[in-house]
């Protein structure tokens, strides 16, 4: 795999991807990106620690959006974000606070400038806090993370249930899907299926340790693939 997730040339999208396809619609909050593999150890102290207040692990952090009233990066590296469709505005988070997270519906994000994120075949870790809103759930992919490309890097939910589709999805239990590449290494195949219910907050982490990655749902390692 030598896929780049996120340089001035693929553009990396939070929110949907080429072509405005599968566009995201609830709440994201606290937003991290590393440019190496979290160990299950540390993946479980961020989950612990941001379950409750802030937790900055410092090493190998690129980019962090706590989207407390704006889309900037607070990692210090300068990585802010820009909508370069619709509009982000911000309402109440996880602990209660008003303006303290991001709501996405048909908007598009985009780093003003990538430099450090991960790209190539190289190790990352991407963290976020997610909340489906029920009503605007459809029976269709929906990309929390992508790129320029089809299928070349996207992180999004899945919650289709047409006739004969395995999965059994539906819009309030879709379940998550990673492809690198052109290739589904996270998704349908995963057995048994992991749903993510919507109307409730969720702690989504994915990391990639060389060739390995790990989906991991509120703490639980919940899917497994090689790239």
């Amino acid at each position: 795999v030598d896929r780049k997730y996120a340089t001035s040339e693929t553009n990396l999208r939070i929110g949907a991807y080429v072509d405005n396809y599968a566009t995201w619609d609830g709440l994201i909050d606290d937003v991290r990106i590393y440019n190496r593999a979290l160990s299950e150890e540390e993946v479980a102290a961020l989950y612990e620690l941001e379950s409750q207040q802030s937790f900055d692990p410092e090493e190998g952090l690129v980019a962090y959006y706590p989207f407390n009233g704006n889309a900037n990066d607070k990692s210090e590296n300068g990585n802010d974000l820009e909508a370069i469709q619709g509009d982000l505005t911000f309402e109440i988070d996880r602990f209660g606070e008003s303006q303290s997270t991001g709501y996405i519906s048909k908007t598009k994000l985009s780093p003003i400038d990538t430099t450090g994120f991960p790209e190539g075949n190289s190790d990352f870790t991407v963290s976020t806090w997610v909340r489906f809103i029920k009503k605007d759930v459809s029976n269709e992919t929906k990309i929390i993370f992508g790129n320029n490309t089809i299928n070349a890097f996207h992180l999004g939910f899945n919650a289709s249930s047409y006739t004969g589709n395995p999965n059994q999805a539906n819009s309030e239990n879709p379940i998550p899907e990673l492809y690198l590449s052109g290739s589904e290494v996270l998704g349908n195949q995963a057995s048994p299926k992991v749903y993510v219910p919507s109307g409730e907050w969720h702690h989504i982490l994915v990391t990639r340790n060389k060739e390995n990655v790990v989906l991991y749902i509120n703490n639980k390692k919940s899917a497994a693939g090689k790239t």
